[in-house]
C-alpha cells in the first residue's frame, strides 16, 4: 500500500520532513584533586591524616567544589575507607589506615553529571611491620638456632642476613610467612664472636616497602 505525502501515518503529513532526535553529548568540565597529605614513611596499619582539596575548571580558572562526596582510603579494596563531604572551601580532612605505599590516603571523586572523576596522589610510604626473637642468645659454631617473630601484612617473604666485612649478606633462603605472618627460619652460624644479624622482609609483592629488624647472636 502506497503511504503519499499527507496520508494519515506519513512522516510528510506536514508537507515537511521530519528529522530524527540525535542525542546531544553530554559535556562534563574535568576536576582535580591537590592532595594536601603530608610526605610520611609508617608501619603498615599506622593511621594517617588524609587531606586535600576538589577543584574544576571552570571558564575563570579552577574553582572549588563545594558540597561533593569524597571517597578516601588506605589502599586497594579498604573495607573501612572513609567518605567524607567537601566544605564551602572544597576541602575534606579524614584519617585511613596505611595499607598501601603511595595509595594511603587517596581520595577518589566518583563525577557526575557536571564534572569528571578525579583521584588525588598522596606520598604516603608504607613499611612492613616485623618482630624477631632467637630460640637461643648463645650459640655453639655450627650449632642451629631458630628465629621466629611475626610481620605484618603476612604471608611475605623473610630471611636471615648477617653483617660482616662492612655490608649484608644473605645467609639463608627466603621463607613465606603464614596468613597471620608467622615465620620460622633457621641458621647455622659457622664462624665464632657476636654476630650482628638481622630479619629482612620484602614487602614488595604487598605494596609496602621493605623492612628489617636486628638482633646478636653470640656464637662460642
Amino acid at each position: 500500500m502506497y503511504v503519499g505525502p499527507g496520508s494519515p501515518g506519513s512522516e510528510f503529513g506536514s508537507g515537511k520532513r521530519v528529522m530524527p532526535a540525535v542525542a546531544v553529548a553530554e559535556q562534563r568540565a574535568l576536576t582535580r584533586i591537590q592532595a594536601t597529605t603530608p610526605h610520611a614513611y609508617v608501619p603498615f596499619g599506622q593511621r594517617v591524616v588524609a587531606s586535600g582539596v576538589l577543584e574544576g575548571w571552570t571558564g575563570t580558572g579552577w574553582q572549588p567544589l563545594a558540597g561533593r562526596a569524597v571517597t578516601v582510603s588506605g589502599g586497594p579494596d579498604d573495607p573501612a575507607a572513609r567518605h567524607v563531604v567537601t566544605n564551602q572551601a572544597g576541602a575534606y580532612e579524614t584519617n585511613v589506615r596505611a595499607m598501601f605505599s603511595f595509595e594511603a590516603g587517596q581520595a577518589y571523586f566518583a563525577g557526575d553529571h557536571c564534572w569528571l572523576a578525579a583521584y588525588s596522589h598522596p606520598s604516603v610510604q608504607v613499611h612492613a611491620r616485623l618482630t624477631c626473637a632467637p630460640s637461643e642468645a648463645v650459640v655453639a659454631v655450627g650449632r642451629e638456632v631458630r628465629v621466629s617473630g611475626k610481620v605484618v601484612p603476612g604471608a611475605m617473604p623473610v630471611w636471615l642476613e648477617q653483617f660482616a666485612d662492612s655490608g649484608w649478606t644473605r645467609v639463608t633462603e627466603p621463607v613465606r610467612a603464614d596468613a597471620e605472618g608467622r615465620y620460622g627460619v633457621t641458621f647455622r652460624p659457622t664462624v665464632s664472636g657476636l654476630l650482628r644479624m638481622r630479619v629482612w622482609t620484602d614487602g614488595t609483592e604487598a605494596g609496602v616497602l621493605p623492612y628489617s629488624r636486628e638482633f646478636t647472636l653470640s656464637v662460642g
